[in-house]
């Protein structure tokens, strides 16, 4: 049981979220959780609130109206590669799970 291993909730990832399952089922929801809609937002947003300050840099000098497109733009570009690399990691990830269910 999962919770007499580690009784205290670690990372926001509460243990009752994870009840007695094999090591594929608390995978599955694992990534489930980890690639939701909600998770790829939440990396977007902090991936843009780094790149911020170098976006601002180059946007000081432009005309408002171009600033905002060319940040929006950037926003924008960042939600589909991190959608794209979310996609790619589950394909890569559902590959070798296959793999290794058909070796077992």
């Amino acid at each position: 049981m999962m919770q007499a291993a580690a009784p205290e909730p670690y990372k926001n990832l509460l243990y009752r979220d994870y009840p007695d399952k094999n090591g594929s089922k608390v995978n599955e929801l694992a990534l489930k959780n980890v690639t939701s809609d909600e998770a790829k937002k939440k990396i977007a947003n902090q991936i843009n609130e780094q790149i911020k300050p170098k976006v601002d840099e180059k946007t000081d000098n432009m005309n408002p109206f171009v600033a905002a497109a060319f940040r929006k733009t950037i926003e924008k570009a960042v939600d589909e590669s991190v959608n794209a690399a979310v996609d790619a990691f589950i394909k890569s990830f559902d590959k070798h799970d296959a793999q290794g269910k058909t070796k077992a």
